[in-house]
């Protein structure tokens, strides 16, 4: 067994290789990023080293300090130089001086001064200063300032009114329609009740009155189904206008002649009126907008 003193002896002896082999380099080129930087910036120093052939480089565990903080430590082989990049974090204003052992490598005294933001002999911090404005642009920013608050309500207000304005104008134009829909169904309802004549005199003075109302024309109660066929002439096809004018023809023959309905007669010239107006509703509401 080997004696204990000859095992320390060993460890001196190893150690003191390692120092003894161990080479000092002076970092060239310091650069950080920031510049300038403040107690708890991080920071990103950059150097470099001569670097010499199956040199032996490693960061190993970080040296930490009571006032430094390394986050990382990055190496760059290039030709005969070695990069070094080292990311840290300070927290003690003034001069510091680092001290790496890299492998076979010491860098010494790299120095690292971190800025105050306390003026020297003053435990104040510095003023915080305002904006500083050019010349003439307080009062620009002022009268700038007072033109949106007075154009933006007025804005809202007049797209508000115009919209309600609108709105309004498309519920008068509806109001026939919905006027006519809601005779048509009440007629719907009590057709059984009623004789030919009696609900094609109710149709046909419904659809009137939508007409007049919808196209703002002279009352159309009277009209006579061949004056019918000039006066809608500008809002409907020559088809759509003939079949109608033939319904009223039939229409006044039932009412007024004796003439009796066929079967599904009534359900058929009621489909047309309903159709009829809702060509004209569609038509009145694509030329409001």
């Amino acid at each position: 067994m080997v004696p204990r003193y000859h095992v320390i002896t060993l460890i001196i002896l190893l150690t003191m290789h390692l120092h003894i082999s161990a080479r000092e380099e002076i970092a060239q080129d310091i650069t950080f990023n920031p510049p300038h930087f403040y107690v708890g910036d991080e920071v990103h120093m950059t150097f470099w080293i001569p670097r010499k052939h199956n040199e032996y480089i490693e960061s190993g565990l970080y040296p930490q300090y009571p006032n430094l903080l390394i986050h990382e430590i990055e190496f760059l082989p290039h030709e005969q130089k070695t990069y070094i990049s080292l990311r840290f974090t300070s927290f003690s204003v003034g001069k510091q001086l680092l001290s790496l052992q890299l492998g076979d490598v010491v860098i010494a005294d790299l120095p690292i001064l971190t800025q105050s933001l306390v003026r020297e002999g003053n435990e104040q911090a510095r003023t915080i200063y305002g904006p500083l404005l050019l010349e003439k642009t307080q009062l620009f920013f002022i009268l700038l300032t007072a033109v949106f608050l007075l154009i933006t309500p007025m804005v809202l207000l007049t797209r508000w009114s115009l919209k309600r304005l609108y709105q309004y104008y498309i519920t008068s134009k509806q109001q026939p329609y919905r006027l006519f829909i809601r005779t048509i169904m009440q007629l719907i309802r009590t057709e059984s009740q009623l004789s030919d004549a009696q609900y094609y005199s109710q149709l046909t003075l419904a659809i009137r009155s939508y007409l007049t109302a919808q196209f703002t024309l002279a009352s159309l109660h009277s009209t006579t189904p061949q004056e019918m066929e000039s006066v809608l002439r500008p809002y409907f096809e020559k088809e759509i206008i003939l079949e109608f004018t033939a319904l009223l023809q039939r229409s006044d023959a039932i009412r007024f002649g004796g003439r009796f309905t066929e079967q599904g007669e009534r359900q058929s010239d009621t489909n047309f009126i309903l159709s009829l107006a809702k060509t004209a509703e569609k038509q009145q509401t694509e030329s409001a907008t």
